[in-house]
């Protein structure tokens, strides 16, 4: 079996779309086999094999696991929506322009005087977002893999889904650390206190104003069920029967994003009470990836067991071109 059709067989076996001639069940023995065959025709995992096979081995691993993970986000309304994703090569740097999104003042002259105000564009702020080192460290799941005794799905799932939420906790991490500070922005478009329609949709005309565009208010559930609209049409109190949160505020589209814990705990990562106004095209988000996941073995244990350690470089940041709004319910 080549590596093109392992990978793809890895990766449609993780989304339970395979496609092909296998019974129930056989594609996970299939591609168990096709690793065994790389491992020298062996489903034992030693020092003898990890001598002669962990280089075809670990290389195939490399290949899979990016584009497990990478799948992993599509379909997410709020990471298709709001993140720039970049790959770079290791030990390169990506810079991002960030502007002031100012105009041009029009001015009013005489007949004859064809001598406005000179005006020049304003210079873009660059802004570089540094990757680093995330890691996963087993030793037992890949020889039990090997060995037959789990499937594939039980085996990449938590790989895949530790670095997703890592990937997502720095995402939410950065978005929720936007303030009246973060160039770009303002009190004007960063604010809150005692829930007030008002001043929700005051935030909601200025994005539109700066931006020209239709805006969304955008939270977790509980956070949109903050907003109240004094007047709930049965539409309204569908999306709520449905959605768990009205649609619409005064005419405004409200889109619910899913929260997620922080790595390793029960804690959320978003806030319950935050609301979030975009309208612009531009992706906020920028996700680098730099270089390519690599994995490495050590064997040297005082227990005698075999680790591996998956690694990925990867940075967010938050860049903000177009205005955007903050509304945080205290």
């Amino acid at each position: 079996m080549e590596r093109n059709a392992i990978v793809n067989l890895a990766s449609d076996l993780t989304h339970g779309r395979v496609q092909g001639n296998y019974a129930a069940g056989e594609s996970s023995d299939v591609l168990r086999q096709a690793l065994i065959e790389l491992n020298g025709g062996s489903s034992k995992i030693d020092l003898k094999s990890l001598r002669r096979n962990k280089a075809e081995m670990f290389e195939l691993i490399e290949e899979i696991m990016p584009v497990i993970i990478a799948e992993g986000f599509r379909g997410d309304e709020f990471y298709m929506n709001y993140v720039d994703e970049r790959n770079i090569a290791l030990g390169d740097e990506i810079t991002f322009y960030a502007d002031d999104n100012s105009q041009f003042i029009v001015s009013e002259i005489a007949d004859g005087i064809a001598r406005p105000r000179r005006q020049r564009i304003s210079e873009l702020t660059p802004v570089t977002v540094p990757a680093t080192w995330h890691a996963v460290r087993i030793y037992d799941e890949w020889s039990r893999f090997m060995a037959g005794r789990i499937d594939w799905n039980e085996l990449v799932d938590r790989v895949a889904r530790s670095f997703k939420s890592a990937v997502y906790n720095d995402i939410y991490a950065a978005f929720s650390g936007i303030t009246a500070s973060t160039p770009g922005l303002s009190s004007t478009y960063v604010t809150g206190g005692s829930y007030s329609e008002e001043d929700l949709l005051a935030v909601v005309d200025h994005v539109e104003a700066a931006t020209g565009k239709q805006a969304v208010i955008v939270g977790t559930r509980p956070a949109l069920r903050l907003c109240t609209d004094a007047v709930v049409a049965d539409e309204a109190k569908t999306a709520w029967y449905n959605g768990g949160y009205y649609g619409k505020l005064a005419g405004v589209d409200m889109v619910a994003v899913r929260n997620i814990h922080a790595p390793g705990t029960d804690n959320f990562v978003f806030g319950d009470k935050v609301l979030y106004i975009l309208a612009s095209d531009d992706k906020p988000i920028k996700l680098v990836r730099e270089g390519n996941p690599w994995i490495e073995e050590r064997s040297n244990n005082a227990d005698k067991t075999i680790e591996y350690t998956y690694q990925e470089k990867f940075g967010v940041g938050v860049i903000i071109n177009g205005k955007m709004g903050k509304y945080t319910i205290t």
